[in-house]
C-alpha cells in the first residue's frame, strides 16, 4: 500500500534534521508513544550524510486483535533514516525504513525536509511502501500499521513544533 505523509514545521530543514538525530528529541518522541525501552544510535558519514536509527519497545494495547496475534505482547520498532547531504537551497533528502520485529509488515520510503517558501519553516514528508507477508489479512493488517505510522509521525512532528516554541535546539 502506498503511504504518504506531509506537515508543516516551523523549524529550517537543517534543524528539523539535526533535531531528528538529537537523543533527547527521539526519547521524548519514544516517551509519547508509550515506549517502554528506546535506544538510538547515529553515524555521520563523508559529506553531511547521516544515520540515524532508533529502537522502541511498545506495548501491544490499543492494536486491533488480529494484528496482537502476530505479535509478541511488545513490539520492537526500528526506524532508520539516511540522510543525504544538503543541498543548495537547504533541502534535505533520505530514505527510511521501518520494521516491527517479529511482525510481517514493513515500511519503505524516500524523506525530504524542503523549505517552506516565505516563511523559516519546512514541510516534512514521507512517502513509500507499507506491505504485509499476511497473504490472507494483508490489507487489514497495512491499514492497521499505516495508523499507527501515521501516529508516530504526528506525534514527531507536535514534538518537533513545541520544540520550535521553546526555542530548544538539538544538542
Amino acid at each position: 500500500m502506498e503511504f504518504r505523509f506531509s506537515q508543516q514545521v516551523p523549524l529550517p530543514a537543517a534543524e528539523v534534521v539535526a533535531l531528528m538525530g538529537d537523543e533527547p528529541f527521539q526519547a521524548e518522541k519514544a516517551a509519547r508513544l508509550g515506549a517502554q525501552k528506546f535506544e538510538m544510535s547515529t553515524e555521520t558519514g563523508p559529506g553531511g550524510t547521516s544515520t540515524v536509527r532508533t529502537h522502541r519497545t511498545l506495548p501491544t494495547v490499543g492494536l486491533p486483535e488480529f494484528v496482537k496475534a502476530l505479535v509478541r505482547p511488545v513490539m520492537v520498532v526500528t526506524e532508520t533514516e539516511r540522510w543525504e547531504p544538503a543541498e543548495a537551497d537547504g533541502s534535505r533528502r533520505g530514505v527510511f525504513e521501518i520494521d516491527v520485529d517479529g511482525a510481517p509488515v514493513r515500511f519503505r520510503g524516500v524523506v525530504s525536509v524542503l523549505p517552506t517558501a516565505g516563511t523559516a519553516g519546512s514541510s516534512l514528508t514521507f512517502e513509500g511502501t507499507l506491505s504485509s507477508t499476511v497473504p490472507l489479512f494483508r490489507a487489514r493488517v497495512e491499514e492497521a500499521s499505516a495508523a499507527q505510522i501515521r501516529e508516530t509521525m504526528e506525534v514527531e512532528c507536535a514534538v518537533l513544533t513545541e520544540r520550535a516554541a521553546r526555542g530548544e535546539s538539538a544538542a
